[in-house]
């Protein structure tokens, strides 16, 4: 998908040139964000795009489909136009997707981790390194040993699943160390076994629970286990909110978190944390 400085502001009031395009890059498009993007259009008819665009964010306030429609529209603007195109209010968290955590409670969770007592739990270290990288719980509890390559930063192959597609992360400077202590744990004459999972069934929905229910530990080791807008989710949502806040375009945010749709992108990116 082209950048929004490589599109002219017709683009972003063309709704099937608009959609014809997000599909052409392999991922769908719904029909409602076509409606939304025709809405759009006829704002601008009437108004300049910038009118439009402003007009149809405030209409949207309250619509997380349509939140998603104009973080789409904001990344096909001509021009930065920060002020013009205001990052949009995001869906509330719900319990099944938890906000993304802020930097200071990752913070809290990694400081939490460095002071990991292994009795609690051997895997949940390396569990809560791979979730801050997109990993799902469902691909935590199925990774083995040999997904794993290391050469300076450690690199994780993720298999993906049912709604999420597989792909490669690298983990960071902190990241790396742990999965690191955990390789150096395991016997490594059968690189198949489950790297992060220790029980009989690694593909069970056991299984995925357990390493939710690890992450929920490390979010209450680190003080934060009674906010209720966040939840083992929020860790690897964490991981497209900063790419969205580093400027990353809407399809790398997508590929990052192995989503199978554009539709799905905004589900990834919530309200920001109380001040």
């Amino acid at each position: 998908m082209s950048t929004r400085n490589e599109l002219c502001a017709p683009d972003l009031i063309n709704p099937a040139a608009t959609v014809a395009m997000l599909n052409s890059t392999g991922l769908s498009v719904g029909g409602g964000v076509a409606e939304l993007l025709t809405e759009l259009a006829e704002l601008a008819a009437a108004n300049s795009p910038d009118v439009a665009a402003q007009q149809f964010l405030a209409a949207c306030h309250d619509d997380p489909v349509a939140r998603w429609c104009s973080f789409v529209a904001a990344h096909l603007y001509d021009g930065d136009a920060p002020d013009t195109l205001p990052r949009p209010l995001w869906t509330i968290p719900t319990a099944a997707r938890g906000r993304p955590l802020t930097a200071l409670e990752q913070s809290l969770c990694r400081l939490a981790i460095n002071r990991w007592d292994s009795r609690n739990s051997a895997v949940a270290p390396g569990q809560y390194a791979l979730a801050e990288a997109s990993a799902t719980s469902g691909e935590l509890v199925r990774l083995p040993i040999d997904s794993v390559t290391v050469a300076g930063l450690a690199t994780v192959q993720l298999p993906g699943g049912r709604d999420q597609l597989p792909r490669r992360v690298i983990l960071d400077h902190w990241g790396t160390p742990v999965i690191l202590r955990r390789l150096e744990a395991l016997p490594m004459a059968d690189t198949t076994r489950p790297l992060l999972y220790e029980g009989a069934a690694p593909g069970t929905n056991k299984a995925q629970a357990s390493a939710s229910g690890n992450l929920s530990r490390v979010l209450r080791v680190a003080g934060l286990g009674d906010d209720p807008t966040l939840n083992p989710t929020s860790v690897r949502n964490a991981c497209a909110d900063r790419l969205f806040e580093a400027g990353a375009r809407l399809e790398d945010i997508a590929a990052a978190m192995g989503a199978k749709s554009l539709d799905r992108v905004w589900r990834f990116v919530t309200t920001p944390a109380p001040s």
